[in-house]
């Protein structure tokens, strides 16, 4: 019959397209991962903190007490 052999002409070329859009939205997909992947590498330096202790051990003499 010439309807079914339209038909599935058809429904191969929808399935045909519709893969072809899967392919290209995977690719898509791929490609903002590394993109993504790229953007998380360059930001994710630690920053250097600021701290109001200094670097280096400060030797305090010790000065005892009179009783008094």
């Amino acid at each position: 019959m010439l309807s079914d052999r339209f038909r599935y002409s058809v429904m191969d070329f929808t399935r045909e397209a519709l893969l072809a859009e899967l392919e290209l939205k995977d690719d898509i997909i791929e490609q903002l991962r590394k993109e993504l992947e790229e953007y998380r590498i360059q930001n994710s330096t630690r920053k250097t903190a600021i701290s109001s202790e200094p670097d280096v051990q400060v030797k305090r003499p010790i000065i005892g007490k009179s009783d008094e």
